[in-house]
């Protein structure tokens, strides 16, 4: 995988994340619930590895530094949660961030950029064997069903 791409990718919910305040930055409730949702999701995230407890495809973690540079972790020195592959919290928040922003801005350019670096870092966690395709899909799956709730609940209260 390009080597740019890949960056993008492995940074994909950090990038997503400061984009998606840039752009709700005027609406200050929008803003809040921007930055509660992306947390709800990460919780959410970390309750469902701890009942799945699946495995990484790869017993070594590829991880990229700020530099650029890549770094194999094995998976047994990393953390409790973060040696557990099921679902994909990349995907899972990308798709989240991707969804919400989508029915909160209907903004066509915003979508298909957030699409597409959503679409880059769920391929990114497969090639570099983070996780499997399943992993990713269903984190896909709950993020897009999460972001549909959770805007749903917003919109009740705005």
């Amino acid at each position: 995988m390009d080597p740019i791409l890949s960056y993008i990718g492995y940074y994909g919910p950090y990038i997503l994340f400061l984009l998606s305040l840039l752009f709700v930055f005027p609406q200050k409730i929008l803003f809040l619930y921007t930055i509660l949702g992306f947390i709800a999701n990460q919780s959410i995230n970390s309750t469902f590895k701890h009942v799945f407890k699946q495995e990484r495809p790869s017993n070594t973690f590829v991880h990229f530094t700020p530099s650029g540079h890549i770094v194999n972790i094995p998976v047994n020195k990393m953390s409790d949660i973060d040696k557990y592959g099921m679902p994909s919290g990349h995907s899972q928040t990308v798709w989240f961030l991707t969804t919400f922003l989508y029915l909160a801005l209907k903004t066509t350019w915003i979508t298909l950029l957030f699409a597409s670096i959503a679409c880059i870092t769920s391929i990114q966690r497969v090639v570099y064997k983070n996780h499997t395709f399943t992993q990713v899909f269903v984190g896909a799956c709950f993020g897009i069903i999460f972001a549909y709730f959770y805007y749903h609940l917003f919109r009740k209260f705005t």
